[in-house]
């Protein structure tokens, strides 16, 4: 059933670069492997309109 559905992955720039609609990124408080900040500031690079709350 798993070879059935088709992969939607693409490179970080090429789809938040391109993003046309909201995307939603969300990180545990205490998330030990991501650092929400890091994350938010590489995101803002690619797309300048990203907002964010942490």
């Amino acid at each position: 059933m798993q070879s059935s559905v088709q992969s939607t992955s693409m490179p970080v720039i090429e789809g938040l670069g391109n993003a046309q609609v909201p995307v939603l990124l969300l990180y545990g408080a205490r998330d030990a492997l991501i650092d929400a900040h890091a994350a938010i500031a590489r995101a803002r690079a690619i797309n300048p309109r990203v907002r964010s709350a942490v």
